[in-house]
């Protein structure tokens, strides 16, 4: 494999060393690492953390309520009789729910951290597929304009073979047509490079100076098996991390429901001082203890047992969309890995093809310089070998994209 991907990196890299020499090249990394710190929404996610964060304080008090206090005073008439009293509540829990909302509340920090990673983990993704077309569109470009130089070099010797009578207007006339096909094929490909920089720019955020030069992604040397690749991906894919993020939240809040069913007590105490019994003013001071009753009747009285047969349902779905996210992952994997395969298959082919060809420019070469060979005809195999490379330029990107693909479908490992 690490052969392979040398052989590739070298037809990539082939026509744009004087352009890298001139800018420094933008790496993947950096514009990962720009995504990372500064993408919008990224920073929205992050926002959603301290939100939860927030949220989790709020949670953990000890008492749901705050006490309550009252007071009140009474008189007869115009008399000197009164009664005053003074009193205090407060509402404590049975079953310690406390702990429970605390649960609940880091569950949804949790929660808000995993969705950050998917919300990251698919602006990489964009990112990469982005990058890589970006640089399979540059190396594009670079390679049509050699092209349509050595057509035109072509075109120009054949016409002025034909102005001396050594060749046919119709040869000519194939040779102009020639030319101005490349011609158009290098404003195409000017334009496809322009396309995908700004297209790389809208998912990004990142300001790309349009004479950028991209630097080719590394790629691993070696390529692990498909059921590694699953388990990878499994342990990896932020959408499966939600969804089990998403069941702990649901358990939390079912688990505080489930104790919120016991009614709370209220309890207090209250002094009062009285002189209405036999006018004499008396001090009085006492308990107050205050309990919904359990009454268990349905259709009477509510308490929570809609809410915990709605999260026992809400448990559910969430297994069962789990365990269909975890198959489409698998199958996405799998599709992956055999389109790398694939890619792999076709470029090595290739291979023989430029062994071939590379044979053939040396003879060429020589020929030429032995003057057994004129230049119309070694003009001619230097456009072949050009548009051959744009060939196998076509299949370094598939394999690039292959490799982006697979790596996306494992969950974008670091």
């Amino acid at each position: 494999m690490r052969k392979l991907i040398t052989q590739l990196l070298g037809v990539l890299i082939f026509a744009a060393g004087n352009l890298q020499a001139q800018n420094a090249p933008l790496t993947l990394e950096a514009v990962l690492s720009h995504i990372r710190q500064n993408h919008p929404l990224v920073k929205a996610a992050e926002a959603g953390i301290r939100a939860a964060e927030a949220e989790k304080m709020g949670l953990m008090v000890r008492f749901p309520s705050l006490p309550e206090a009252d007071a009140s005073m009474m008189r007869v008439g115009r008399s000197q009789l009164y009664n005053l009293t003074v009193g205090a509540m407060q509402t404590f829990e049975l079953r310690n729910q406390a702990i429970s909302r605390t649960e609940a509340g880091e569950a949804n920090v949790a929660l808000a951290k995993q969705q950050m990673q998917l919300v990251l983990q698919e602006r990489l993704s964009e990112a990469r597929r982005a990058f890589v077309h970006a640089v399979y569109t540059q190396e594009k470009y670079v390679l049509l304009q050699l092209l349509a130089r050595e057509a035109a070099q072509l075109s120009e010797v054949i016409q002025q073979r034909h102005k001396a009578g050594h060749s046919t207007g119709f040869d000519a006339t194939l040779a102009a047509l020639e030319a101005n096909r490349t011609t158009i094929a290098v404003q195409q490909g000017q334009l496809q490079a322009d396309q995908a920089r700004q297209a790389l720019t809208r998912l990004t955020y990142l300001e790309i100076n349009p004479q950028q030069v991209f630097s080719l992604p590394s790629f691993p040397d070696t390529l692990l098996t498909e059921a590694h690749l699953i388990q990878k991906a499994w342990q990896n894919r932020a959408e499966l991390m939600v969804l089990a993020q998403e069941r702990n939240v649901l358990s939390a809040k079912r688990l505080l429901a489930d104790k919120n069913q016991t009614p709370n007590l209220q309890a207090g105490a209250f002094v009062a001082i009285d002189n209405t019994y036999l006018d004499r003013t008396i001090p009085v001071v006492g308990l107050r203890f205050v309990m919904p009753l359990p009454i268990r009747k349905p259709g009477w009285y509510n308490l929570g047992t809609a809410e915990l047969l709605r999260l026992d349902s809400e448990l559910i779905a969430n297994q069962f969309t789990y365990e269909a996210k975890k198959e489409q992952i698998r199958l996405e994997v799998i599709a992956a890995a055999a389109q790398l395969t694939l890619a792999s298959r076709t470029y090595r082919l290739s291979q023989a093809m430029q062994e071939l060809l590379a044979e053939t420019t040396t003879q060429i070469a020589q020929l030429y310089h032995e003057k057994r060979l004129d230049v119309t005809q070694y003009l001619a195999h230097q456009t072949r070998l050009a548009s051959v490379r744009l060939e196998r330029l076509e299949w370094a990107y598939q394999v690039m994209l292959a490799y982006t693909e697979a790596n996306i479908a494992c969950g974008l490992p670091d």
